[in-house]
């Protein structure tokens, strides 16, 4: 399965793309935890990055056991905090 993914920010800056084509792979269950391991392989230079973001799968919050289906409307946004 291919996936699409939204990115934003310095991680859009650092792909030089606002979209990912990550593959996945072909399995009855695929987690945000591996998505965000295979943007990690796929797209090197986003690994430092990857470890202050997480998953969003359909505009909400996705933890590591999150299934991710085909169709499924991906985007890894990056940790924000301030007050």
């Amino acid at each position: 399965m291919t996936a699409k993914v939204l990115i934003f920010g310095p991680f859009a800056d650092a792909a030089g793309a606002r979209t990912l084509e990550v593959c996945l792979p072909e399995t009855d269950r695929v987690t945000a935890s591996v998505v965000m391991a295979q943007v990690a392989e796929q797209h090197p230079a986003l690994r430092a990055l990857l470890r202050h973001a997480m998953l969003a799968v359909n505009c909400s919050k996705a933890d590591d056991t999150t299934v991710v289906r085909p169709g499924d409307e991906l985007a890894i946004i990056g940790l924000v905090s301030g007050g």
